[in-house]
């Protein structure tokens, strides 16, 4: 993009629009994920990519020492048990009375398991009531937590609720039929709660959980319970996890435990639960005891024992603190205004900002593997990639405005249909050069009174006011695609068709409405001019146009110095007549026969002569100006119009009283005195041969 920064100032302009730009992004996202009704939908899609990555990433290798324990629906059913196995065995008795299970079921599973060697059992369970009408039920699983209290791990939950219009966390501890509601806490129990992101994905765990801000008061999660040692090292503040592989710890069928057989091959022999930490937990398809996690669905005891063994091998995440990520967006925001500052050329900017977003992605990964930290680069991303489109979108706005600023300096001389039509059909410019004959329409426009006016005001004053007539002008024509022919003086000739081979009726009378259109705004144009004017103490300025259409002369003429692209003939001629003859009229703009013709449909004309101008012998109907179709016509047209058919018939006296009749109405101005005097002349003295034509004796 050399051109959009081809000069020192220019340079600098772009640099300091592309670091403001910069800037104003980078506020934009940082505000964006802070404010709470653009935060949700920036986070979900962090969350999303964060994901990927865990998936993706390094994860938590699987702990051989930790074993799950479900009860699954094969427990449930005891598809596995045979009748005599359940005859001979209590627990499988108990089982058999279908779920709830009585808890002297757990009693004697975790006997059993613990006499297999079992380092710690975790219970993923909620007793949090009595068992009704079977107190025995609870004392035996009370005794037994009693007899192995230092290797068991029984469930607590925390209830949030709202209170007051907050929130309010409470620990809802297992029933007192099982432990005792003490302070501090009895040490066996462990919260068994997690708290899912906004999109219910559990990314983050508590391995404590405070009542009060006493450290005596806190209660240690089930996983960080089964550690023991490590309880409590990490406070009660969120922790990302570092998941494992989500088929590790494939759950183990709970009532295979009370079946002798499948016990001493499957558990005893093997080892199963020597030295482990054993999770039991719901795993039956009707619990709907699922967990979304990063790696996928896990029941909720196999997540417990993922943030177990995340836990034992020191692979909980650190999250990047916000000041990072905010940080990471000023900064990628200000390095992708960097590069296509210094890239001139787009393409090789768009691929480094296409690496940089791979980059961006790169680093979290490499944060999340190595560094064991969480860096959500979304936004940061969109920092560098939208600053980067940005600027490189205003640096083609910035170089297409150099290119309008060469087509505005060729429009000096050539306007913009000519340089459309020159870009479109070069042969056809070509030819014209060396001289055609084109059907071409032709306004002049030219101020009244401005010589004279010049001699007495200050020449500053009056061309800065000249300026601002002509620019006005211009801007009209070349709205409604005519080209500045010349400017002679404050006169202006504007052309329409000059560059078209065949000009058909259709063009022709397209050519005569632009021309009429531009006429009226330009009329509209003067009158906001005088009123500003005259607000500044300026003389206002009055103008005269004239339009017609006709065949001319259209080439490249001149000198070999100086040559001029223009067009030369009687239709040319006549146009500076009519806009000469506006000033006898008393009107402001007056077109031909032929203009009148093409466009009578769509403007409200008013006639004002059959003349023969200076230079001429064939009479020229001409017609004055008044408005768009939209606007009514004036009051007293009617009879204006029945006054000129009476007068060019000869009946003066006849269109007298009509032109009177206009005037009563309300269209009593110079156009309308004037063919009342010519009446009363006529009258006066009646012509001898008269055919409705008056010649023009001025120019």
């Amino acid at each position: 993009m050399k051109s959009a920064s081809s000069s020192p100032n220019l340079n600098a302009q772009r640099s300091l629009v592309l670091l403001g730009l910069a800037c104003l992004v980078a506020a934009l996202l940082i505000l964006a994920r802070e404010w709470s009704w653009s935060s949700a939908p920036i986070r979900q899609m962090e969350w999303r990519i964060e994901d990927q990555i865990h998936l993706r990433g390094k994860l938590t290798p699987t702990d051989p020492d930790i074993v799950v324990l479900g009860i699954d629906d094969a427990s449930l059913s005891l598809e596995s048990a045979f009748p005599t196995d359940v005859q001979a065995s209590r627990p499988l008795q108990l089982i058999e009375k279908g779920w709830i299970w009585p808890r002297e079921v757990y009693a004697h599973l975790l006997d059993r398991i613990i006499e297999a060697g079992a380092k710690t059992v975790v219970l993923d369970l909620m007793f949090a009531t009595p068992t009704p009408d079977h107190p025995e039920y609870d004392q035996a699983l009370r005794e037994a937590l009693e007899r192995h209290r230092d290797k068991v791990v029984i469930g607590a939950d925390i209830e949030t609720r709202l209170l007051r219009g907050s929130l309010v966390e409470n620990l809802v501890m297992p029933t007192e039929a099982l432990v005792p509601q003490s302070r501090p806490i009895d040490p066996r129990v462990g919260f068994l709660t997690y708290w899912p992101d906004g999109d219910n994905v559990v990314r983050r765990v508590r391995t404590e959980f405070g009542l009060t801000d006493d450290i005596a008061d806190r209660v240690p999660s089930l996983s960080a319970n089964a550690l023991g040692e490590k309880n409590g090292s990490l406070g009660t503040d969120f922790h990302a996890v570092r998941f494992g592989d989500p088929s590790a710890y494939a759950p183990h069928s709970l009532h295979e435990v009370f079946v002798p057989d499948i016990w001493q091959s499957n558990y005893i022999k093997p080892g199963i639960f020597a030295g482990k930490i054993v999770f039991v937990g719901p795993t039956a398809r009707h619990f709907q005891d699922s967990v979304a996690t990063p790696v996928g669905e896990l029941f909720g005891v196999q997540v417990h024992a993922q943030v177990c063994a995340s836990l034992k091998a020191g692979e909980l995440l650190r999250q990047a603190p916000t000041r990072w990520v905010q940080s990471g967006i000023g900064a990628a925001a200000l390095a992708a205004a960097l590069l296509v500052i210094l890239f001139k050329k787009p393409l090789v900017a768009l691929i480094a900002l296409i690496g940089g977003g791979f980059g961006g992605l790169w680093v979290q990964q490499h944060a999340f593997d190595t560094w064991g930290t969480v860096l959500p680069m979304l936004t940061p991303l969109l920092a560098w990639s939208s600053t980067g489109l940005f600027a490189l979108g205003w640096d083609f706005v910035l170089e297409r405005r150099q290119k309008e600023k060469l087509r505005s300096a060729i429009t000096r001389y050539f306007s913009p249909d000519m340089a459309d039509e020159i870009l479109r059909k070069p042969d056809s410019y070509f030819r014209t050069l060396g001289g055609v004959q084109r059907e071409i329409t032709v306004l002049f426009s030219d101020l009244r009174g401005f010589t004279s006016l010049s001699e007495r005001h200050p020449p500053d004053k009056l061309v800065r006011q000249l300026n601002q007539y002509l620019e006005r002008m211009v801007e009209i024509t070349f709205g409604r695609q005519g080209s500045i022919d010349k400017f002679i003086g404050d006169a202006i000739m504007a052309v329409w068709g000059r560059i078209r081979d065949e000009a058909t009726d259709e063009a022709l009378a397209e050519d005569a409405c632009l021309a009429v259109e531009t006429a009226l705004k330009m009329r509209d144009g003067l009158n906001d001019l005088n009123h500003g004017w005259a607000k500044e103490g300026q003389p206002p300025l009055a103008i005269g146009i004239g339009i017609h259409q006709g065949s001319a002369i259209v080439g490249n003429m001149g000198s070999p110095a100086k040559m001029e692209f223009t067009a030369i003939g009687d239709s040319v001629n006549t146009s500076a007549r009519l806009e000469s003859a506006t000033k006898q009229y008393g009107v402001d703009i007056l077109v031909s026969q032929p203009v009148w013709e093409k466009t009578v449909a769509h403007f409200i004309f008013r006639s004002a002569d059959l003349v023969v101008v200076k230079g001429k012998k064939v009479p020229v109907q001409i017609h004055a100006v008044l408005s768009g179709s939209n606007v009514a016509p004036p009051a007293g047209l009617d009879d204006f119009e029945a006054g000129i058919t009476a007068f060019r018939s000869g009946h003066f006296p006849e269109a007298l009283h009509h032109f009177k009749d206009a005037a009563i109405a309300g269209l009593d101005d110079d156009l309308t005195h004037l063919y009342r005097k010519r009446c009363e002349t006529l009258i006066a003295e009646p012509p001898e041969n008269w055919e409705g034509v008056w010649v023009l004796k001025e120019k």
